[in-house]
Parts: C-alpha cells; sequence; structure tokens
C-alpha cells in the first residue's frame, strides 16, 4: 500500500479544526481588538471627518511625513476632541494615519468591489494544470495499457472509468488515437524517465539503461522523514508555521505609548518583527530531532523532491522496478511525467528553431507555443540571471536551468492542488533556493537526454557540456506540441483589473524590474512606477469599431497573399507590406550572391547564375507570401484582443529597465506601449467635455490636433499657431470650399456605416471565439482559410486554418469617401498607416464637434493625441553634448519670431555663437533629417561627378537615384542618424543603403535607373572589376559616402567623438572585470554591465558547490563501461564588467553604454511624470508613457506636453555622465586593477585548459559537415575557463577562423578590430586630393577605414610587441613579428598559443594599453571641453527665454 506524505493536507486539515473550534469559544468572550473595532467604526477622528471625496487610489505610505501632512488639518478642528488633536509627528500619530487610511482604503474598497475584482482577476490569470489538459499524462503505463486493450476488444466501461475516458476524449475521439498521439508519446517518455528515477532497470524496461542514483530514502530514513513532516504539520495547522529555534527579541517598543497604543503595536509588529529577528525552524531541523546526524544534502534530489515545504513530493512504498519489500521514499511517479512533460516544453520553446515557411512551424507560432526570438540589447534572464543568449545550436548544461526547474515545481504544485480540489495557484515559488531550481532544472536535462540518447546528444568539451536536439528530436517534440498546443503554449500575461496592491497571488507573478546588476530599492522609480501601474487603460467603443471593419475588409477583399487590397495598407494588411517583403526577398538574394562571390566581393546583382544558386537558396528559407500569412494571423490575434477586453479598464504591470530607469509593459497581449494597434484603440475610461464656444485648454488641443491632421503645414506650426490655423479654418465653415465642413461631411458617411451598439457587441463575442486550431479534436469546426479567405470544415491532414465563426463574414464594409481615403495617404502617395485611421477617426470628431456648436451643446470626445520628442534620442544626446546648432533642429531653439517648431535657422547669429562660417549652415526650416536631406540635394551632383568621377550624364542619374532615396526617409535618413547616435560605426551605416536601394519605398525605380546604367555601361569604366563590383555595389557606394558627408555636416562632430571615447573607457571594465558607473539623470548611480554565470564557490571550504547526484547514462566508454554523470555544479549570475557577447569580452557593456546614456534622459523625465509636483498636476488625467513619448487625451494633452518639456529640460541641463564616468570611475578602476595585479605577485593565469578545449572543439566541427566554429564557440571555452581574466587571451589570440589563422592561435586581429573604434578620434578629410583626377574631395568611408586600421595596426604592434618578460631582448608574451608571418599589414598566419600570463606581464599589458589610448588625456579634454559647450548652451536657452517644444505632437 502507498502511503502519500502530504503535510498540507489532511493532518494541517485537521489540527487547524480542532484548533478553531476551541478558538472560537475564547472569541465569543474576548474584547474585541482595536484593530477589529476600527473596521466596525473607523477611528474616532473619521466619525468628525470622513468625506467620500477622499477616496481615491493615490499610493503612499501612511507613516511618511507627506501623507501625514493631509491629517495634520485637523490640528485646529474644534470638532475634535483634544486627546484626538495631532501635536506632533510621533508614533501615536502614525498609528491614527495608519487607521485612517486603512479604514478609507476599506470603504473605497468596498464600494468600488475591488476584492470581487481581484478575485476575478486571479481566476483569470490560474493557468490550467496539464492534468487538466490532458488528463492521460496521470496514468501509469499499466493503466494506459488497460485502457487501449479494452478499446480494441470493443469492452464497454465501468462507470468510474468511463468519465476518465471522457475527459481524455471529450468529443467521443478513439482513445488509441488520442493516447498514441505526439502528446502521448510524450508520456511514453515520461514512463521511461520514472524508470529510471526509481532504479537501475534493463533497457527493455527503460529504454536507455539509466540509473538515477540517490533520488530516494532507506527505509529507517524514509519513517524519519514521515515523522518530521507530521510533526512539521501539526505546527503549520495550529498556526505555529514559523516556530522558531531560539533567540533573542531585539525589537523595542517605543516609550510613553498608552494602552490602546501599546495594544496597536504589537498587534501589527510583533509577529512581522520577531521572525525577522529569528530564523524559522526548517523541515530539516524537525528532521534532526527525530534522525540526528541525517546525511541530507538540500541539493541532493531527495532533499529537494521530499521537503514537505518545497515539492513536497514523495511516496512511500516498495519499489516495483528493483522488488524491494520494505518500504521506501520515492519520488512520486506522477511528479516525473510532469518533469518531463515541462523538459520537453522547455526544450522546444528554447531550441526549436522553425522552418521557415512550413505549415507546422507557423501552427507552433501562431499558438504561441514557440515564437521568433529576438536578443534585446536589455534583456536579462529570470530574476536578474545573466542575460540568456540565443544558443545557437543546443544549450550548455546550466543554461536556463534555473528557469526549468522552477517551471517544473509550478507545473507540479498545480497538479498537486487540483488533485486536493484547492485553488491551481495556491503555492509559494519562493520555497525553493535558485541552487534549489538550478538543480533540478539541470538534472531534468541531463536525465531527459540520457533516457532519450536518440532525441538529444550531449557533448563536452572540457568543463563545458553541450546538448543538441538531434532531427528526431525535433520531429518528436514538434509532434507532442501539435497534438496538444494549449498544453504547450506560453501563458499570456494579462493586464489587470486591479492596480498593484490589491493584486492577489496567482499564476501570472508580474516581473518588477531587468538589467539590475545589484540587488537595491530604488524609491522614487519605484513610486513612478507603482503610479504608471495605477492608471486604467480601455478600448475605446468608436477606435474598435474602425478596427474591426477595417481589418475584416481588408481580409475579404484580399484574393491572395498578392493580391490585395489597398484599403489594408491602413493596418498594413495590403499590397505596400507585401511590396515590402518581397523587397526583403530581393535584398537577401542580393546579399547572398555578395557572400558566394567570396570574401571582399563587391557584387551585388539580379542577374546571372551566382544569382539562379542565390534565389534559390532564399526561396527555400524566405517567402513573402508566407510572411503576409504572418500578418494576417497577427490582424486576427489583434481583433481576439479586442473582443477579451473590450468590457473593462485594465491596468498595466510596468517594469524597471534599472539600467536607464525606462519602464516597458510586461503584458504580452494586451500591450499599448508595445504593439501600435493596441495602442490605437486603447485610452482613457472617461472622455473629454468642453464648450466648443469657449477658449479653454481642452479646446486648445483638440483644435490643435485637428490642424496637424488636416491643415497644410499645421504638423510643423508651433502651438499658438495652429489655433490660429483652425479657427481660419473654422471661420470659412459654411462657405463653399470649406475644409472643415468637407471633413465633417466625409466623417458623417463613415459614421452611418458603423455597427450599432447591438452589432458591435455581438461582434465581440465572436472575436472571442477566433483562435488557432490545429488539434484533431476541432476536426468538425469550420475555419477561415487564410489563402481563399472562405469558411471551410478543417480536416485532419490539414491543420493550416485559424478558427473565425461563420458569422464574422457578417461584418458591415465602412464606407469611406475617396476624398477622405486620400487625406490618409502621405505626398508620394504612399499609407500612413494607422494616423491614416486617426484621420478617419478625427473625421467623424469633426463632425460632432460642428454639431455641437450648431446645437449649442458641450462636445465630447475621447480621441487619443501623442506627444513624441523630435528626434528624440538624438536630440537628448546632442543636448548632453551641448550642440546649440542642432537645438535648432530639434525643437529647444527658434528664432524671434518664429512661427514652426523647427522653424529656420538665424545663420548670422549661429555662426557667431558656434564658430561656424554661414556658408556652413543650411537655413532652411526642418529637423536635423531634413537639413541631411538639403545637404545630399545641394551637393549630390557635385559629389557624383567629382567625387566619384563619372561624367556629367551619369553624375545626372546617380543624383535622380540620390533623390528617389531622400524621399525614403525611414530607412535613408532617420534609422542612420539613430543607429550612428547609439554607437552604430560609420562604415556601417551601409546596411541602411542596401535596405533602400534593395527593399525600401522607392527601390523599384532606383532598381529601374541602376538597370537603365547597367544597358549604358556608362559605369564600367569606373567598376572595380577585380573584386566583381556591379552597378548596384557603385550606387550603394556613392549613397553611403554622401550620407555620410551629410552627417558629417549635420550631425555635431562630438558624437562620433564621445562614442569611440565611451568606448575606450569601456576597455577598462573588460579588462579588470569591474562595472562601470555613471551617476543617472535621477541623481544616483548606474551601474553598466551585465551579470555573468559562474561556478558557485563555496566561501568556507573554497571548493565548487556541486548538486548531490549521479545518474549512470545510456553512453558507453572507450573500455566498455558506462558513464556516471556525478554532481552538477551549481552556477550564479554575479556583475561582470567583461560579461561576453556575440562572443566578445565586454560586448555587454559595449553595448549598452551610449545607448543606456542617451536612454537615462528618457527614463528620467518619464519618472518625474509620475512623481513630485508633475504627478500632482498630472493625477487623475490619462497617459500611457511609451518610452520616449506619452499618449494622452484632449483633456491632459496640454499639461501633458508642459510637463514632458519643462522635465526634459530640466534632466539635459543637470546630467552629467561624461565626467562621472571619466573623471571618478574610470581612474579608480585603473587604480584598482592595477593594485589587484600588483598583489597578485607571481602569480599565473595558465591558457592550456583553453587551448586544449578550443582545438578539440575547432577540429570535431571541422570535419562536421553541418557545423561551423564561430566565435561565440572560443568565448563560452575562455569565459569559463579563465573568468575575469578572459579578455588578456582574446587580444592576443584568434577567437574564430579566418582564412589565415586557426582560433586558438597567436593573432591580433581582436586587438587591432578592438582599437580601430576606441582610438583618438579623427574626422574625416573633407578635402583630400584625388589621385587620378586631382579634384579635392572628401576621404571616402573606404580610405577612411584603411587608414583607421593601419594606425589601428600599428597600435596594437606597440602594444604586444614590447619586452614583458623581464629580458633584454626576446618575443614579446610570444609574439613578433616574424612569426606572425604578416606578408601584409593586415593578415597573420598564428604561432602556436601562448601557455600563460603572469600578473606582472597582464599589468604591463593593462597599462600599455591605456597609454596607447591616451585615455587619461582624452577623457580629461573632453569633460573639460563638454563643460564649456553645456555652459554655452544653457545661456542660449536662457537668452531666449522660449518655450521648449522638444515634444510635441505631430
Amino acid at each position: 500500500m502507498a502511503i502519500r506524505v502530504n503535510p498540507q493536507t489532511k493532518i494541517i486539515e485537521d489540527t487547524r479544526e480542532r484548533e478553531a473550534q476551541v478558538a472560537e469559544l475564547g472569541m465569543q468572550t474576548r474584547p474585541k481588538t482595536a484593530i477589529e473595532r476600527l473596521k466596525e467604526k473607523g477611528p474616532q477622528s473619521l466619525q468628525y471627518r470622513y468625506s467620500t471625496s477622499r477616496l481615491t487610489d493615490k499610493q503612499f505610505n501612511p507613516y511618511s511625513d507627506e501623507s501625514f501632512a493631509y491629517y495634520r488639518q485637523g490640528k485646529d478642528d474644534p470638532n475634535l476632541p483634544d486627546t484626538i488633536k495631532p501635536t506632533k509627528f510621533n508614533f501615536q500619530d502614525q498609528e491614527r494615519v495608519r487607521q485612517e487610511q486603512e479604514f478609507i482604503d476599506l470603504k473605497r474598497r468596498e464600494e468600488a468591489g475591488i476584492d470581487e475584482l481581484a478575485a476575478q482577476q486571479q481566476r483569470e490569470e490560474t493557468v490550467d494544470p496539464i492534468a487538466d489538459i490532458r488528463p492521460e499524462i496521470t496514468l501509469d503505463a499499466n493503466e494506459r495499457r488497460k485502457l487501449l486493450a479494452a478499446e480494441a476488444a470493443g469492452q464497454s466501461f465501468a462507470p468510474t472509468t468511463q468519465n476518465l475516458v471522457n475527459k481524455i476524449a471529450p468529443q467521443g475521439e478513439s482513445v488509441t488515437s488520442i493516447l498514441n498521439d505526439g502528446f502521448g508519446q510524450t508520456v511514453a517518455r515520461g514512463d521511461k524517465l520514472v524508470a529510471g528515477v526509481w532504479g537501475k532497470v534493463s533497457p527493455e524496461i527503460a529504454g536507455a539503461g539509466t540509473d538515477i542514483q540517490m533520488a530516494y530514502a532507506k527505509p529507517a530514513q524514509a519513517k524519519s522523514m514521515i515523522k518530521a513532516t507530521i510533526a512539521s504539520a501539526i505546527d503549520e495547522g495550529r498556526g505555529r508555521s514559523n516556530v522558531l529555534r531560539g533567540g533573542e527579541e531585539t525589537l523595542r517598543m517605543p516609550a510613553n505609548l498608552n494602552q490602546n497604543e501599546q495594544a496597536l503595536f504589537n498587534e501589527k509588529m510583533d509577529a512581522e518583527q520577531r521572525m525577522a529577528n529569528d530564523a524559522p525552524k526548517t523541515f530539516l531541523d524537525y528532521l534532526n530531532d527525530y534522525h540526528p546526524g541525517i546525511s541530507f544534502n538540500p541539493l541532493s534530489l531527495k532533499g529537494i523532491f521530499f521537503d514537505p515545504n518545497g515539492f513536497n513530493g514523495g511516496v512511500f512504498l516498495p519499489n516495483p522496478l528493483t522488488r524491494t519489500k520494505q518500504n521506501q521514499m520515492l519520488v512520486d511517479p506522477k511528479l516525473i511525467r510532469i518533469m518531463n512533460f515541462v523538459t520537453e516544453k522547455h526544450l522546444l520553446q528554447t531550441q526549436y528553431v522553425p522552418a521557415l515557411g512550413t505549415e507546422a512551424s507557423q501552427e507552433l507560432v501562431d499558438q504561441g507555443v514557440i515564437r521568433p526570438e529576438q536578443l534585446e540589447l536589455f534583456e536579462d534572464g529570470p530574476s536578474g540571471e545573466a542575460p540568456a543568449q540565443i544558443e545557437q545550436g543546443g544549450a550548455s548544461r546550466v543554461a536556463g536551468a534555473s528557469r526549468l526547474g522552477r517551471e517544473i515545481y509550478k507545473e507540479w504544485k498545480r497538479e498537486q492542488n487540483r488533485a486536493l480540489g484547492r485553488p491551481t495557484s495556491n503555492y509559494n515559488v519562493n520555497a525553493l533556493t535558485n541552487d534549489q531550481y538550478e538543480t533540478i532544472g539541470a538534472f531534468a536535462r541531463d536525465a531527459w537526454q540520457s533516457t532519450n540518447p536518440d532525441l538529444m546528444t550531449k557533448e563536452t568539451t572540457g568543463n563545458i557540456v553541450k546538448y543538441q536536439l538531434t532531427e528526431w528530436g525535433l520531429k518528436a517534440l514538434e509532434a507532442s506540441a501539435q497534438s496538444a498546443p494549449d498544453a504547450f503554449k506560453n501563458v499570456e500575461r494579462k493586464p489587470r483589473l486591479v492596480t498593484t496592491p490589491n493584486v492577489l497571488p496567482s499564476d501570472q507573478q508580474a516581473n518588477i524590474r531587468t538589467t539590475a546588476i545589484y540587488n537595491r530599492k530604488l524609491r522614487q522609480v519605484e513610486e513612478g512606477r507603482l503610479n504608471m501601474n495605477s492608471i486604467p487603460h480601455k478600448i475605446d467603443t468608436l477606435r474598435s469599431k474602425l478596427s474591426i471593419q477595417l481589418i475584416f475588409e481588408a481580409l475579404r477583399q484580399a484574393k491572395s497573399q498578392q493580391d490585395l487590397d489597398p484599403v489594408g495598407d491602413l493596418f498594413k494588411l495590403g499590397p505596400e507590406k507585401f511590396r515590402a517583403f518581397q523587397g526583403e526577398k530581393d535584398r537577401k538574394i542580393a546579399e547572398r550572391v555578395q557572400k558566394l562571390s567570396g570574401p571582399g566581393s563587391k557584387s551585388i546583382t539580379f542577374d546571372g547564375d551566382l544569382y539562379e544558386i542565390a534565389k534559390a537558396e532564399i526561396d527555400a528559407e524566405y517567402d513573402p507570401a508566407y510572411e503576409m500569412d504572418k500578418q494576417f494571423t497577427r490582424a486576427l490575434e489583434f481583433l481576439n484582443t479586442i473582443g477579451r477586453y473590450s468590457n473593462g479598464a485594465y491596468h498595466l504591470d510596468f517594469v524597471l529597465q534599472e539600467l536607464t530607469t525606462r519602464m516597458h509593459v510586461d503584458q504580452t497581449r494586451f500591450n499599448p506601449q508595445l504593439i501600435p494597434w493596441v495602442r490605437y484603440i486603447t485610452g482613457g475610461v472617461e472622455p473629454t467635455t468642453f464648450n466648443p464656444k469657449a477658449a479653454s485648454e481642452e479646446h486648445g488641443t483638440f483644435k490643435e490636433l485637428m490642424a496637424i491632421l488636416f491643415i497644410p503645414g499645421g504638423k510643423k506650426a508651433l502651438p499658438k499657431v495652429r489655433e490660429r490655423m483652425f479657427d481660419e479654418a473654422m471661420a470659412e465653415s459654411g462657405q463653399p470650399g470649406s475644409l472643415f465642413d468637407a471633413i465633417a461631411a466625409e466623417g458623417a458617411v463613415v459614421e452611418e456605416s458603423l455597427m450599432n451598439a447591438e452589432a458591435h457587441e455581438e461582434t465581440l463575442g465572436l472575436l472571442r471565439e477566433i483562435g488557432p486550431s490545429v488539434n484533431p479534436r476541432q476536426q468538425n469546426k469550420m475555419m477561415m482559410n487564410p489563402e481563399t479567405g472562405q469558411m471551410e470544415p478543417a480536416t485532419l491532414t490539414d491543420n493550416t486554418y485559424i478558427k473565425v465563426p461563420e458569422q464574422l463574414a457578417n461584418v458591415p464594409l465602412l464606407n469611406i469617401p475617396d476624398s477622405l481615403m486620400a487625406r490618409t495617404r502621405d505626398s508620394a502617395g504612399l499609407s500612413e498607416d494607422l494616423d491614416g485611421v486617426h484621420r478617419i477617426e478625427a473625421a467623424i470628431e469633426m463632425k460632432k464637434y460642428l454639431q455641437a456648436i450648431k446645437n449649442g451643446t458641450k462636445f465630447t470626445t475621447n480621441i487619443g493625441i501623442e506627444y513624441d520628442g523630435k528626434t528624440h534620442g538624438v536630440s537628448s544626446f546632442l543636448a548632453t553634448l551641448g550642440a546649440i546648432k542642432q537645438g535648432y533642429r530639434t525643437g529647444v531653439f527658434r528664432k524671434t519670431g518664429a512661427e514652426k517648431n523647427l522653424d529656420e535657422l538665424p545663420v548670422a547669429e549661429l555662426a557667431e555663437v558656434e564658430g561656424l562660417s554661414p556658408a556652413e549652415i543650411e537655413k532652411r526650416a526642418g529637423d536635423i533629417r531634413d537639413a541631411m536631406g538639403y545637404y545630399m540635394e545641394s551637393n549630390g551632383l557635385e559629389y557624383a561627378v567629382n567625387g566619384f568621377g563619372v561624367d556629367g550624364t551619369t553624375g545626372q542619374k546617380l543624383y535622380e537615384i540620390l533623390n528617389l532615396a531622400i524621399q525614403d526617409r525611414d530607412n535613408f535618413l532617420k534609422q542612420p542618424v539613430m543607429t550612428l547616435s547609439y554607437g552604430r560605426l560609420i562604415q556601417r551605416l551601409d546596411a541602411e543603403v542596401r535596405q533602400t536601394v534593395l527593399a525600401g519605398d522607392f527601390s523599384s525605380p532606383i532598381r529601374d535607373i541602376i538597370a537603365d546604367l547597367k544597358n549604358t555601361k556608362a559605369l564600367d569604366k569606373k567598376l572595380d572589376h577585380k573584386n566583381g563590383q556591379t552597378e548596384e555595389h557603385f550606387v550603394i557606394d556613392y549613397l553611403h559616402n554622401i550620407l555620410a558627408d551629410s552627417i558629417d555636416s549635420e550631425l555635431h562632430p562630438g558624437v562620433l567623438e564621445v562614442g569611440q571615447l565611451l568606448r575606450a573607457n569601456n576597455i577598462v571594465a573588460t579588462m579588470s572585470n569591474d562595472i562601470m558607473e555613471i551617476e543617472n539623470a535621477l541623481g544616483f548611480k548606474s551601474y553598466i554591465g551585465a551579470k555573468e554565470s559562474i561556478k558557485k564557490i563555496d566561501r568556507d571550504t573554497g571548493q565548487p558547490v556541486m548538486s548531490d547526484i549521479s545518474i549512470l547514462t545510456s553512453k558507453i566508454n572507450p573500455d566498455g563501461k558506462q558513464v556516471v554523470v556525478k554532481g552538477i555544479g551549481m552556477r550564479e549570475s554575479v556583475p561582470s564588467g567583461s560579461a561576453p557577447r556575440d562572443g566578445r569580452p565586454g560586448g555587454w557593456a559595449r553595448g549598452r553604454l551610449i545607448p543606456a546614456i542617451i536612454q537615462a534622459i528618457d527614463g528620467a523625465w518619464m519618472n518625474k511624470m509620475f512623481t513630485g509636483s508633475s504627478w500632482n498636476k498630472l493625477q487623475g488625467q490619462y497617459m500611457l508613457p511609451i518610452m520616449d513619448a506619452v499618449k494622452t487625451d484632449i483633456k491632459g494633452g496640454a499639461a501633458v506636453r508642459r510637463e514632458a518639456n519643462k522635465n526634459w529640460s530640466e534632466v539635459t541641463k543637470t546630467y552629467s555622465p561624461y565626467k562621472s564616468l571619466m573623471m571618478d570611475w574610470t581612474p579608480g578602476a585603473i587604480a584598482r586593477f592595477e593594485k589587484k595585479l600588483e598583489d597578485m605577485g607571481d602569480q599565473v593565469v595558465s591558457f592550456d585548459a583553453v587551448n586544449l578545449a578550443i582545438a578539440r572543439e575547432f577540429a570535431r566541427k571541422n570535419q562536421a559537415v553541418d557545423e561551423e566554429f564561430t566565435r561565440e564557440d572560443s568565448m563560452r571555452i575562455i569565459a569559463t575557463e579563465l573568468g575575469p581574466f578572459k579578455m588578456f587571451y582574446n587580444l592576443m589570440h584568434a577567437t574564430k577562423p579566418t582564412f589565415y589563422v586557426e582560433p586558438g592561435k597567436l593573432s591580433l586581429n581582436n586587438l587591432v578590430e578592438l582599437l580601430e573604434d576606441t582610438m583618438e578620434f579623427r574626422p574625416r578629410d573633407k578635402k583630400k586630393v584625388d589621385k587620378e583626377t586631382k579634384n579635392i574631395r572628401p576621404e571616402t568611408i573606404s580610405e577612411y577605414s584603411f587608414a583607421k586600421k593601419l594606425a589601428a595596426m600599428n597600435m596594437a604592434d606597440r602594444i604586444m610587441t614590447v619586452n614583458i618578460d623581464g629580458k633584454k631582448s626576446g618575443p614579446a608574451v610570444d609574439i613578433q613579428k616574424a612569426n606572425l608571418n604578416a606578408d601584409s599589414r593586415f593578415k597573420y598566419i598564428g604561432a602556436e598559443p601562448r601557455k600563460e600570463l603572469n600578473a606582472k606581464q597582464m599589468l604591463y599589458i593593462f597599462r600599455k594599453m591605456i597609454r596607447e589610448l591616451k585615455l587619461v588625456e582624452r577623457n580629461k579634454a573632453f569633460v573639460e571641453g563638454n563643460d564649456k559647450a553645456k555652459e554655452q548652451y544653457f545661456k542660449e536657452l536662457m537668452k531666449r527665454l522660449n518655450d521648449v517644444f522638444q515634444i510635441d505632437a505631430g
């Protein structure tokens, strides 16, 4: 007989019941506590002063001075007894305030039904246990075999068995088909794992001969565990779950408290403080009472699985596999099968790389089972772990192990609660330590691989273990997910019905922060985050109707993925989007041609043999029709989101990106911050109402918005000018040709075609039913075929459909006049996407506005308005550099009498202030991108002729291409400026140029001109035929160079200079492993780097912390014995300045440094919007923070813009990141690292293990057919073996194979690459003499890059070719020019790797690097110059006293 150990059930409940009976008798006779009396009557002060007007959602601490201030107003209240009046702010007053607030909160919760909403929220966030989705997972192999045999024999089932069958096959399907489908195979693999965990078994039983050792407790130990469990459960049942081991109470009661106050103090503080002052008694303490000296490692399987306060996953019975007669404590087989399922789900979602274009992949993506992984710069692992980079081709042993362990625990707890009839979310995820989760996760993956060696391989290189799913493994997991998509899908992060403080525990635990290097609390930031959470968001009815009707029209009119209706362009479902996908394919083909042509090739073409080969390869990888299908699917998912979330006001969970103090929304589908479609339909709960005949801020904001949307020039005008433009247009109302009359008439037509309220509500219900349908159980349902747009029955063999209710085919078409549709497109005829939908909505609002004026009634609107920065990231960066000229391009400065936000530049004044010649200043109005366009328009033709040496006719053709490129504002003008400011190297901007030429909005006419150049052979003499240069490449080169010149002219030169200097400072962090520190824009320190996963070392013993696990695997050693896997080494995430990214040491800090400085400005001004004086002014307004923008409504518009610009100005004025980094952190970090190396004396860092591991892994991959050795492979080994000293090895050895050198051999390539973009900045030569034509022209990018590489090579020689071995002569760190065999300055044939470096040698290299970079001198000069520039910048701002409209609508 099996005895299930479960202290949370019968023992606890029986004990609690007995204790409750006794307690109830006592409760009836004892006096009421102060809290109980408070809940009945409220504090005495509130009997006089309670008012419903004070029932607000404001978040505050009742013990703070600020929250007590409002209470002190009662000091002179004659209605208050003297005993109640506050005299000074002391403990008694704090308690009164706490009581008052508690009473207010209680009343508010009752009136608002908050508790009911919180309970509803908890229910909605509950994740279904796997046994509710696929009940067969709870059955063992014998139980399943009996069901199969009975069905095969045609036998009828007993009533209880029939109930189970109905759950397994709820629609009357064959039990055999269900138990043998893909998920059925997952359950069967769980049986193999049970056999492995329970004991050594024959391959016939387990299928793999696996023996999981130490996963059970012997009889005597098992009995002691049961006794300890019972003792623990009884204490818990008596309410003594925190029984203390001993110790003294350190809490002291404040003096001078009366009797009531003492009671309050004790009731509030006593238990909580006692728990903090003494550790609670653990299960191990109870176990020691019954089994002294027991060996019970918390990191062993039995220490984790059998702890009743943790997994509580033990069963007490004889082992049926080993035929042990005595009872043992074994792991519950249901737990093992659930662990198997969760492990397979984890592997699918972390290692499954979808085969693009296949039906199965599309299904799994559409269902949320898998998603395209995009590594974000500011992404963290769970609980602040090291960022988890995507492991191409496998995963390391501990990568994601703690996450997997947590998911196993949560799924098991849901099953336990389900079986006991309790809420399935009733568990504490903090019951286990991170080490225990990591142990279970790593064990689960090890055990799964051992029992399924045909599905996943395991390779060991040095100390690194790497897993890889085989082709069969991928197919098996894909089949399981297709059979049970609901079981495998990711859990949606749902919006909240209640604010953060009212959220009840559930399966959805909100994240709070990411990119935190150190564990700390930031009070001001947390206050802002909670205030963001407190704002409710609601789907607007009008915008909901417009979106639904427009999208269904686009879907119905789509005859195929290529034959699309232009109305779909409004939601990126029309021909423009398909052309973009087709352009993307063309770009991929062109770049594949260049790759196939060999290293250094300049061949980019759309004809020839290589083109045909490249096209065939890309055809197999990328299909525009398939991409369009995915776009349709996204639209249907969006419609489903509308249906699900239309009837409520929802709160969002904002997550702090601590690196920048920006906040992002944690929700997945209802995420108006991240998803533009959702952002458009979402707004505030209450609409805005104002008198259309009276002046008000609301009226002014509405006028501005209409001017922006409909009046030419309104978008760029100043606010008051916009209002004037609106008034002038309104003055023409009622007259022929009136603009607003025409717009209102168009709006009336649209409004008449909107579905009515009843139809809308019915449609919302139908939208909730939209969803993927790939499960054969749904075979009889009608589904929508995206190919034809028709409703068809699904079949077992065709799983590509999406379930769409048939009635949705009746959604009415929206009648949009052609004249209004024309307003949704720009001057080039391209759709303005959601801005176009906004105009349609605004036309309806304009009709209502005119009607309100006519009727003499108030006007009500819920139209939204968004305030965004002008080239915002760049503008913020330029403000920190004190760039006055660029301030005129970003809404900071304006000339006297300006009517536009970005008006003409005052050339004479600017020339005087910035020391420029008038010829260097472009006068015309516009932002930085406009100015770049002006520069290229003015110089493009001359540049083609003089700079690229073509004749006048050919130059004119190139100039035509340039003008087309300038019209592609997003690709050609926007992206280069933004990415360059964020640290992109100017020579790498060719990617944006390629996109413009090959896949942009104007790529078709550009390629037509290129074809003409080919036909006439106009460029034949100028092409670099030796390297296969084509006309396409020549054009890209021309555009790239003139784009770079325009950036040099219009963007501040300090942008490039400070970029190189900041990267140079990161070298100190990378070599020393120190974390960079800068003073954040909010005044506290920001830490720039990342967490790195390293071996966990016991501080007492100095030995690695190991889990107590042993697995006898199915793998055979060369000596014929089975391989035994012992103990899994624990890992911990620690702050690291050298944390690698993309195979480069310090890559995380390097990539984050410049964005962190820029985006910290956004984080700071946005945080100020939700705290302090701004929040006091704005609280109650609708606001949605969007990183560097705010969406609001007409009511809040003026105040939001005013506060946003005020806060941005204040932040940029006081923010000084460069000084805090360059003058404070860098000198200190240099000194600390030098001392560390000096203190190390003669200690040696050995490279032997690294050299051996890299050589072996390279040899293995070099022999494989489909594997390629990468820089990431090298760095994985280097980081594991060398830890904080990884950079020294990296600087001296090749880490990726090239034509000249193998990885692991001596090479300076990495050092040269590093120095190229960190050395002292040199601007490009603008007056270079062309060797052929003798014309004066700018230095080309290729010439500039070559010169930088040459300079970097010379620096590398000086750094490494030095005497650091203490000899008068000889090789420097085993590197000489001779053994590098450099037949050119940039080619290396590697010598044998170095075996070691001692501390003195590392110190020499470090100091030499700092000197060669001139880092200290450059830092000082830059900071001094920057201080002067900022001083002049703010003097100019004070002199002009104009309103800053850096953040504005339009």
